[in-house]
């Protein structure tokens, strides 16, 4: 049945992908001058193939501030109340450089900041996590209004732990997290 699912899900992306891609009969240059915003979703939550992103979140947008410069922001937010429920809210802040595009293709190279709180409410821990990205994405237009992103990262984050009913203090604690993150990640895009 999963199978199922995940062949008709990747069917229908490709059918769209190629619908795009023959209705955009124009110049490519246009598309970089004329749109500034972009919208983006996190391709994992809908193809089961890429199941494991650490630091891609929901919602993405950016902003062209000037050719090569985009502002970026990300959002994530998740909330389940049952019993043993969590609560995770997820920010990233950043900035963006186009360094090469050629007619549909952009490489560009970046950086992040990140910050991530979580809720267990059941038991009442928290964790807070904080830190950077630094990133490389590629990106390929099809149409003046539609793309498909990938941005594999270097990330380091400050990760803190607490557990106010443990019975330890060690419960409680602080590290650093270094990763590789994003390999595979997926990003469908819409600009206008």
């Amino acid at each position: 049945m999963i199978k199922k699912i995940l062949f008709n899900g990747l069917l229908v992306l490709l059918v769209s992908i190629t619908h795009f891609s023959l209705i955009a009969q124009q110049s490519w240059d246009s598309v970089y001058i004329e749109n500034k915003h972009q919208l983006g979703i996190n391709a994992s939550k809908f193809l089961a193939v890429f199941n494991e992103q650490v630091n891609s979140l929901e919602l993405n947008y950016r902003y062209r501030i000037n050719y090569p410069y985009s502002l970026r922001a990300s959002l994530s937010y998740d909330q389940n109340t049952a019993d043993d429920g969590v609560w995770d809210a997820s920010v990233k802040l950043g900035i963006d450089r186009q360094f090469k595009k050629s007619k549909q293709w952009i490489f560009y190279y970046g950086i992040d900041a990140f910050f991530q709180h979580t809720i267990i409410t059941s038991s009442e821990r928290t964790t807070l996590k904080a830190g950077g990205f630094v990133f490389i994405g590629i990106m390929r237009h099809f149409g003046s209004h539609f793309s498909i992103a990938t941005e594999p990262n270097f990330s380091i984050i400050y990760v803190d732990f607490k557990d106010p009913t443990a019975f330890s203090a060690e419960a409680s604690r602080a590290w650093y997290e270094y990763k590789l993150g994003n390999i595979g990640h997926i990003q469908l895009n819409f600009h206008f």
